[in-house]
């Protein structure tokens, strides 16, 4: 964290080294970020790091397959949370339609 006023470090957060930065984001609130980590071998779970301090929190326990998180949200008042897993190898593609 950086201060806006003169740019000084306040505090720096570490996080494990296995983390995707490229799924690195803020909560609704802005009080904590959650990234995807690997937990064991190449299974993938969403983790919550509270802001300035506190303990990490894994946000969700997978233990199978599909072992990737290929993506999560939060809803904009940040009592729901959606998350999508897939296989490393996979490649299926599914349209929905005639919604009515």
């Amino acid at each position: 964290m950086q201060s806006l006023e003169d740019s000084a470090i306040v505090k720096e957060i570490e996080l494990p080294a296995t983390y995707d930065w490229e799924q690195l984001a803020w909560t609704p609130d802005g009080h904590a970020l959650t990234f995807v980590h690997h937990t064991k071998g190449t299974l993938q779970n969403v983790y919550l790091q509270p802001l300035p301090v506190g303990a990490c929190v894994q946000l969700t326990h997978f233990d199978s397959e599909p072992s990737r998180v290929m993506a999560y949200a939060w809803s904009p008042d940040g009592k729901r949370f959606a998350v999508t897993r897939a296989r490393s190898n996979d490649s299926d593609v599914v349209m929905f339609s005639g919604f009515r």
